[in-house]
């Protein structure tokens, strides 16, 4: 919606400030907005494999299973 808007703007069908580009970017502000809230009040697993400490971490286990899916 936003690509249609900015292309409408840029064939002269509305200016770049204007009701048709707010309805645009209504849905995408709406998105982000609520993707950053959640992502801030969910926050993260600090249980995550990822966050592991390095020298615990069994790396062998992991090379041989990506070696096995090549």
């Amino acid at each position: 919606m936003i690509f249609a808007a900015g292309t409408a703007t840029l064939l002269g069908f509305n200016e770049q400030v204007s009701v048709w580009s707010v309805i645009a970017t209504a849905p995408i502000f709406a998105w982000e907005l609520s993707l950053g809230i959640w992502l801030i009040v969910k926050g993260f697993n600090p249980n995550a494999e990822i966050l592991s400490d390095p020298d615990k971490a069994d790396l062998s286990e992991r090379d041989e299973m990506s070696l096995s899916r090549a």
